[in-house]
């Protein structure tokens, strides 16, 4: 099967002034006759957790935190994804692009997108994606830089991983 792009919201919690990331992502499935029932598609309990790494400014510990979403994926019915995080605990909600890996189970996050925290810093994803497990839940991972500005207006700069877990409500 051929990848095809989706949209996967990605968004999650992480400390400190950065505000909020952790990954969620989606994905389809379907087959080349008739149009099956995709897994992906509903509402979503997620659990995340995300480590970040500050650059700037300097001599700042590993910041690790965890946050919970609402996240509801729909489908157009030509099986493009719309999935967006809402989340309960921090942050504004985050659409991204990803695209269905060819087992049809699993994801792959387009790098380079971005969203923002809720204190106002840059989250720029280079990996991620998500993967629908045997048991109908959703596991999820993505890696990110950021950047900007701390409320004292000094340079907010590093790096950041997550993982999450989802089950269908």
């Amino acid at each position: 099967m051929r990848p095809r792009t989706f949209l996967v919201a990605l968004v999650g919690s992480v400390a400190l002034a950065l505000g909020a990331v952790t990954p969620l992502a989606c994905g389809s499935s379907s087959s080349s006759s008739a149009p099956a029932a995709d897994p992906f598609v509903g509402t979503w309990s997620c659990s995340d957790t995300s480590t970040t790494a500050f650059t700037q400014p300097a001599n700042v510990p590993l910041a690790m935190d965890s946050s919970t979403s609402v996240v509801t994926i729909t489908d157009d019915g030509k099986g493009n994804l719309s999935a967006l995080r809402e989340p309960i605990d921090a942050g504004p909600p985050c659409t991204l692009k990803s695209t269905l890996n060819a087992d049809d189970k699993s994801t792959t996050l387009i790098a380079g997108q971005a969203c923002t925290t809720a204190g106002g810093a840059t989250l720029t994803y280079t990996s991620g994606g998500a993967t629908l497990e045997a048991d109908g839940s959703r596991t999820t991972h993505s890696s990110w830089m950021f950047s900007g500005t701390t409320k004292t207006g000094a340079p907010l700069v590093g790096t950041g991983t997550g993982s999450g877990s989802c089950k269908k409500q």
